[in-house]
């Protein structure tokens, strides 16, 4: 079994790991924006190490496209990669567009912002008429891979209290984005798709979540005890997740996708 390295903080070296993966969400939300669109100006809120612009000027190649991330080291690696768009360093949940753009796009970062019930109608505010707000979460806080890290934290004695950490679901009910952004929207379009990653083994599934849902938990402890606590993680998974017939295990991972256009 691989056995997974432990990182601190947000890593764009961990997170590229499985980067192919982490954009094919990216790539189906882009696939369901409206044909007529026309862009000038998108901002990529989350837009990590840059993937997600990239994505976004596939589709829009003569608007300006502005990757926003709170994390230097990403800023710094999207740059490098994607010199040809632009990208800025500041923290989701107090952007607010100076003027109007066309299209606001998040892939798998509004689930690390609080308080979706002022967020988004401020997102959508920021928009032109007529506009796009498109966004992907991951919806995974009962699944087995995220229901696993928070009985690790309370199972076993550590030196520091995880029991609130990711206790509380971050993505709210399809009903309750519907509900607060068609007053704001001429049509809403909500979804949900199960993405089932084939991955080698338990080790991983650890390698893939210690650059996204473990982060909260490794960053809190120690690294000897972090390191403890990732091993825990990984032996658990592989109690639940069994192989298939090529070794193989399915990671479970569902998302949910909002395409809200501005009326």
């Amino acid at each position: 079994m691989m056995k997974p390295e432990v990182n601190f903080g947000w890593d764009p070296g961990q997170y590229t790991k499985f980067l192919s993966e982490r954009t094919r969400p990216a790539i189906e939300l882009l696939s369901r924006l409206p044909a007529e669109l026309s862009v000038k100006e998108a901002v990529d809120l989350g837009c990590g190490p840059g993937n997600s612009s990239a994505v976004v000027y596939s589709r829009f190649p003569a608007a300006k496209i502005t990757g926003i991330d709170s994390s230097p080291a990403m800023i710094q690696e999207a740059g490098q990669k994607y010199p040809y768009l632009h990208f800025a360093v500041a923290s989701i949940d107090q952007y607010e567009s100076p003027e109007p753009v066309d299209l606001i796009f998040s892939n798998a970062a509004l689930h690390w912002v609080s308080e979706h019930e002022k967020l988004l109608p401020r997102l959508m505010n920021s928009l032109r008429k007529g506009g796009t707000l498109a966004v992907q979460m991951p919806n995974n806080h009962m699944e087995i891979t995220h229901t696993t890290m928070r009985e690790i934290a309370t199972d076993f004695t550590w030196s520091k209290d995880l029991s609130a950490i990711r206790s509380t679901p971050p993505v709210l009910e399809p009903e309750q984005y519907y509900d607060m952004l068609i007053p704001l929207s001429a049509s809403v379009d909500i979804w949900q798709t199960k993405y089932f990653h084939v991955m080698n083994d338990a080790g991983a599934i650890g390698q893939w979540l210690c650059g996204t849902g473990l982060r909260p938990f490794l960053d809190a402890l120690p690294e000897g005890e972090a390191a403890r606590f990732l091993e825990l993680y990984v032996k658990r998974i592989a109690q639940h997740l069994k192989p298939r017939k090529d070794g193989k295990i399915l990671m479970p991972f569902p998302r949910l996708f909002i395409v809200a256009i501005k009326n």
